[in-house]
């Protein structure tokens, strides 16, 4: 089941506490025109969510599932095999199906236009009866699509009962053929019975007055003779005719391949339907799991596009107190270098007014001495400007990693230490370059966009396959309309003859009967008198025997005019259920529509 629509904001007070918790106020002009473009925006786009939801086009598919049925009735009545009820109950099943599953999609885009006027409710401010009527309307709504699913499972229970109704027995028997069966037995055996009465009643003359036995035997053989004389008219007049049922099945035959070929082409195409209707499905379903993954995926690279720049600022503040770190090095290792080469010259002049110690040598050495004190004087302040950049420097990457005087692995707090979570909040890993994972924000969407990506890629297949159905289906609908034409001419013409076959294969059977109970009665006159007697108690068990199993027969023809008629009841409460379920979905349409309207007035009225 779908989750039912949340209703938030002042939708939720109002159907929690009952009250109007959001008061209308007055508002300027200005933004009543801004709030009437707004609403002109909500009807276009709760216009554009329901395209596919109204009435007409429910009923247009109810027809249409109707018309298939009708259809396939025609061609299994046309048939009557088991394969073609078998085919009956697959298409009942699969046009049921397809059906629930559209109706599905019809739940959900109710449950999208009832969200997209919550959303807008919420965004405003409306009294509570806007609240109370968007209820209404989703309560509405919610019933008419149950109805709709009542009316299409009605529907089908309704098509099998009427096909059960012609072919009570797995396709292959309908009531009035069962019936037509039995009747055919029950005539066959009432015949045998008066032959074996007549029979009894001659062997008894006979015992009663054996002077008559010759001209009875006379009798008899005449009798048999005249009934070999009809055998051979019977024979020709079935043999006829079942020939021409022969030529009759075989055209039959051929039309019926056509029509296979034909229903094969609509039920595979009825199949790519249903396909593309559940992957539509899929499709909706995922853009609706996609609202939230895209708006949690959004935040979360909102926060890495904030936390990559602020680690580039970090960086460049870094880059910046590095070089300055640099320069720092570079100044100071000169400045030491101007030391050690003053403190040489200073060693060397000393060394001279030790040896010579007259006034050149005296000048030298004090002009050696100033020159180191002051190289000295000048590393020192290249020493403090050193250590005031190593200190820069150091705080600026803190900032960056988190530890000062190494750039090593991040640790929090640091600029670099929030870029590389908020990456494993969108991908599931640091580096950028890894692939997402499943279960990471951006992994979750990317698994949503495969599913509408593979579900379009098998649209695409299943819309390709019925354009080839069709183009096959058209260059066949020719030699259908044919087959369905010319099937039922022969049929009409099968008829007759069939009753003629049935006819004279009863009398055939009649004609062997009279003949069995003929023979018997000459062959026992040619016996001794207790063989006769013994014959007369053997024909009166016979008898009976036989009127027990025309008792039989004759409950089991009562029998199947009952069930029958329970049948025809069966398929007469269902259209009654079908009828009423139709004024109840009449009703219901109209009341969504009145608390739509109602809906889009008030939202109108107070946002003026």
């Amino acid at each position: 089941m779908k989750k039912l629509i949340k209703l938030t904001g002042c939708l939720a007070l109002a159907a929690i506490m009952g009250l109007s918790s959001c008061v209308k106020t007055e508002i300027a002009p200005e933004v009543a025109q801004i709030r009437q473009a707004q609403v002109s925006k909500l009807n276009a786009e709760i216009q554009q969510i329901l395209a596919n939801t109204t009435r007409t086009t429910v009923e247009t598919r109810q027809l249409r599932m109707m018309t298939t049925f009708d259809s396939l009735m025609r061609a299994f009545t046309l048939k009557q095999n088991a394969a073609s009820f078998a085919g009956f109950q697959g298409h009942i099943d699969l046009q049921v199906q397809q059906e629930l599953v559209l109706l599905e999609g019809q739940k959900l885009l109710y449950a999208q236009a009832v969200a997209a006027y919550d959303k807008f409710i919420n965004e405003g401010t409306f009294a509570a009866n806007v609240a109370s009527y968007l209820t209404s309307y989703n309560t509405a709504n919610s019933e008419l699509i149950t109805l709709y699913g009542s009316r299409v499972t009605k529907t089908a229970a309704l098509e099998k009962e009427k096909l059960l109704l012609v072919a009570v027995t797995g396709g292959n028997l309908s009531w009035d053929v069962i019936k037509e069966r039995l009747e055919y037995d029950l005539s066959l055996n009432e015949a045998k019975l008066a032959f074996m009465n007549s029979a009894l009643a001659d062997l008894q003359s006979v015992l009663a007055d054996p002077s008559i036995t010759g001209a009875l035997k006379a009798d008899l053989e005449n009798q048999v003779f005249d009934l070999n004389s009809q055998w051979d008219s019977l024979t020709t007049v079935s043999t006829k005719a079942t020939a021409e049922l022969t030529a009759i099945g075989s055209k039959i035959t051929a039309y019926n391949a056509l029509i296979t070929v034909y229903d094969a082409l609509v039920a595979d195409t009825v199949t790519k339907l249903s396909t593309i209707a559940t992957k539509n499905t899929a499709i909706t379903n995922a853009n609706t799991a996609l609202v939230p993954l895209n708006t949690d995926l959004a935040l979360k690279n909102a926060n890495l596009t904030a936390d990559k720049n602020d680690n580039t600022a970090a960086m460049t503040a870094y880059n910046a107190k590095l070089a300055l770190y640099n320069t720092a090095v570079t100044n100071d290792n000169n400045a030491l270098d101007l030391v050690a080469s003053k403190t040489v010259l200073k060693t060397i002049a000393d060394n001279n007014l030790a040896a010579d110690p007259t006034n050149p040598t005296l000048i030298a050495a004090a002009t050696a001495a100033t020159a180191l004190t002051n190289a000295s004087t000048a590393q020192g302040l290249t020493a403090t400007a050193l250590t005031s950049a190593t200190t820069a420097k150091d705080a600026a990457l803190q900032v960056v990693v988190g530890i000062a005087g190494t750039f090593t692995v991040p640790v929090n707090p640091s600029t670099l230490y929030s870029l590389n979570q908020s990456q494993i909040a969108v991908t599931g890993f640091a580096n950028p370059l890894t692939a997402p994972s499943p279960t990471s924000a951006q992994g979750l969407v990317n698994a949503q966009l495969v599913i509408i990506s593979d579900a379009n890629d098998d649209i695409a297949v299943a819309e390709a396959a019925i354009a080839a159905d069709i183009v096959k289906i058209e260059a066949n609908q020719a030699n259908y309309d044919i087959a369905m034409e010319e099937i039922v001419t022969l049929d009409e013409a099968k008829a007759p003859l069939q009753a003629l076959v049935t006819n004279t294969t009863l009398a055939l059977a009649v004609n062997v009967a009279s003949k069995t109970e003929l023979n018997s009665v000459i062959t026992i006159l040619a016996t001794e008198v207790t063989t006769i007697e013994t014959a007369i108690s053997g024909k009166v068990t016979a008898i009976r025997a036989l009127e027990l199993t025309i008792a039989g027969q004759e409950k089991s023809i009562a029998d199947n005019a009952i069930d029958k008629a329970a049948a025809e009841a069966t398929i007469v409460k269902l259209e009654a259920e079908l009828a009423d379920l139709n004024i109840q979905i009449t009703d219901k349409e109209a009341l969504v529509a009145y608390w739509k309207k109602m809906l889009d007035n008030e939202i109108a009225a107070q946002s003026r």
